[in-house]
């Protein structure tokens, strides 16, 4: 069995709620896989959201199709910087 590759659809194949839905057997989109916890950042098309599932179903081990790869390579992980640009409302004391 190869390596998952970000973009590649996959099932979830565990009971999992997600805002009121079970997504077992959705389709879905692999983004990465949390190497403390195990579990696979999945995006769900259908329903406009996001999952943590451990137990998944690859559709076609190493094929990513080219509107999955489009949407994959617009997701990018949140970076953090040092800087704080907000500082509440209100008056500011300077």
């Amino acid at each position: 069995m190869s390596e998952i590759i970000k973009g590649e659809a996959v099932i979830a194949r565990e009971d999992y709620d997600l805002f009121g839905v079970n997504v077992n057997g959705f389709l879905g989109i692999f983004i990465r896989k949390d190497k403390h916890t195990g579990k696979h950042l999945i995006y769900f098309p259908i329903l406009e959201e996001w999952g943590e599932i451990i137990n998944i179903e690859r559709v076609q081990e190493g094929v990513v199709s080219e509107e999955n790869q489009k949407f994959a390579n617009r997701v990018c992980e949140l970076n953090y910087s040092m800087k704080r640009f907000f500082y509440g409302f209100g008056e500011q004391n300077q």
